[in-house]
């Protein structure tokens, strides 16, 4: 699974890395749980991590999702 993450979603001039589930299953010849799984046991082990880009709110009583911008771009 981190093969297929590096080797086939991983972007080198950007830094991004961020398939569905569903991309990485496909490629990784797994399931989706498997996939949930194996991403949370690497996360737990410190070899990935992620970041929120959007952030939830509520306005006007409606849920809304809010770009994050970290980079300060």
């Amino acid at each position: 699974m981190l093969h297929a993450l590096i080797f086939d979603f991983l972007n080198f001039r950007t830094g991004r890395l961020d398939p569905s589930y569903a991309a990485i299953a496909r490629k990784a010849n797994v399931c989706e749980r498997t996939v949930a799984t194996a991403l949370k046991r690497l996360r737990e082990l410190g070899i990935l991590n992620w970041v929120r880009r959007c952030a939830k709110s509520w306005q006007d009583g409606r849920f809304t999702l809010e770009h994050v911008n970290r980079c300060g771009v």
